[in-house]
């Protein structure tokens, strides 16, 4: 999560993605459910490769996205050398300077867009507003809406270097896009990216899904955000 100036570029490539909707039984699927759907739809991954010259990275992530007629579901995983994990509050953390996963999201018709940040072990943070500058940030009654799971667990932890590779569930409910009265996404076709960064490790990254094409890192940048389709 960087702000500062940028430089836009009009000829931006749009990524885009067809998201598979799960018909499950039950109104709230378990997490082995979900990624047991995940692997018999063949959901892929997606590849989180995109950097900017001066920031090299040899991270792996990639995600994979479906959903639900009450939830939103992303798997993210990634491979890396070096993970921290010292953020452990919602209301008041700061998920991107650990190693994190985002996705930033308009789901109305207008240019209102969210940022949901998770850190390796699951800290949250949600915002929305029109611009990075001003942005609304949710407290825990809303981010607890959220349901993640790690493979790194839930205790924070200083940097660690080696050789690490986790994975990151969360399920978002539909709900809490409650701004713009979002009440499902069927057949919709809405613009979003993806994201994965560590600004406070002793290497930092950025790395996004849609290219931004800035001078400086900068993910608050909606104009280039790419397209999902929402299946009916």
């Amino acid at each position: 999560m960087i702000h500062k100036k940028n430089i836009p570029n009009k000829d931006t490539l749009k990524s885009i993605l067809n998201v598979s909707k799960f018909n499950f039984s039950v109104t709230i699927p378990s997490f082995k459910h979900i990624e047991e759907e995940f692997d018999h739809m063949n959901v892929p991954f997606h590849p989180i490769r995109y950097h900017w010259p001066q920031h090299p990275s040899d991270v792996l992530a990639s995600f994979r996205i479906a959903y639900s007629t009450k939830e939103i579901y992303i798997q993210y995983k990634v491979k890396e050398k070096s993970i921290r994990a010292l953020e452990v509050n919602d209301e008041t953390g700061s998920p991107w300077h650990d190693s994190c996963v985002e996705f930033f999201l308009i789901p109305g018709n207008d240019n209102l867009y969210y940022n949901i940040e998770c850190n390796c072990i699951g800290t949250c943070l949600i915002q929305s507003g029109e611009n990075r500058d001003i942005r609304k940030r949710y407290t825990k009654e809303i981010t607890r809406k959220i349901r993640r799971k790690s493979s790194l667990g839930t205790s924070p932890f200083e940097e660690k270097t080696g050789s690490f590779e986790w994975f990151f569930i969360m399920a978002i409910p539909v709900s809490i896009f409650s701004d713009q009265n979002i009440t499902t996404l069927e057949g919709k076709t809405i613009r979003a990216n993806f994201y994965k960064c560590g600004d406070k490790l002793s290497k930092p990254h950025w790395l996004t899904w849609n290219p931004v094409q800035t001078e400086i890192p900068s993910f608050h940048q909606p104009e280039f955000f790419g397209l999902l389709h929402f299946e009916n």
